[in-house]
């Protein structure tokens, strides 16, 4: 199984450990790697290409991470609000 493609690598890369993972620990690990509250940008990186968004793949999906991004503002986790879309 090829692990991305080259337009979007990222997302394919994203897709594989949703196999090898749950998607809850999948959540856990995409909201640990970067700060979900700045919007259009990741550190010194700015630009649309680092919008902050989740594609759930089914209604469950879609659910557990609006779910979890709740959970995350209900605990005040971060400073800002989460800029993070579904």
């Amino acid at each position: 199984m090829s692990m991305c493609r080259r337009s979007v690598p990222d997302m394919q890369r994203l897709s594989m450990f949703n196999m090898i993972i749950g998607y809850n620990e999948l959540l856990k690990a995409f909201f640990i790697a970067h700060d979900p509250s700045q919007l259009n940008r990741q550190g010194n990186d700015v630009g649309p290409q680092y919008l902050p968004i989740i594609f759930a793949h089914s209604a469950i999906q879609k659910q557990k991470s609006i779910y979890y991004i709740n959970k995350l503002e209900d605990e005040n986790v971060y400073d800002r609000p989460i800029a993070t879309t579904v």
